[in-house]
């Protein structure tokens, strides 16, 4: 069975808040979510965390595979939301290159044998 997977990759700075108006806007949704290959040398747990980028910024991570379409598709629209992602949402930078923040709901096949690739739903960036 095909899971609906929302995951996110954003790097905001410290002074926004937003990072943490993330993670515990996905914590309802992180209670529903489930592990694909419980158990297994390649588990894939769920993910809702905050990670400490520098002294002005930090990274909200999320990975949440939800058996739900309308709850990954909720969960979609209150991180993209152009008045949190697009307001907020900065690149991450690495010396001279930089990378976009993101997030993404995509059909996920990982649970399902023979494995399958996954189908994009939505994706947005920050770049």
């Amino acid at each position: 069975m095909a899971l609906n997977r929302v995951r996110a990759n954003v790097r905001y700075t410290k002074s926004s808040g937003m990072a943490a108006w993330s993670r515990d806007q996905m914590a309802v949704r992180f209670d529903q979510a489930v592990y694909i290959k419980p158990g297994l040398n390649n588990e894939e747990q769920p993910r809702n965390e905050i990670v400490e980028d520098d002294a002005d910024h930090e990274i909200f991570r999320c990975d949440l595979p939800l058996q739900d379409a309308a709850a990954a598709e909720d969960a979609f629209a209150t991180l993209s939301n152009v008045s949190v992602f697009g307001a907020y949402a900065v690149d991450f930078e690495d010396g001279d290159m930089t990378s976009p923040s993101w997030i993404e709901h995509h059909k996920c096949h990982h649970d399902e044998t023979p494995q399958k690739p996954c189908e994009a739903i939505d994706k947005v960036t920050s770049s």
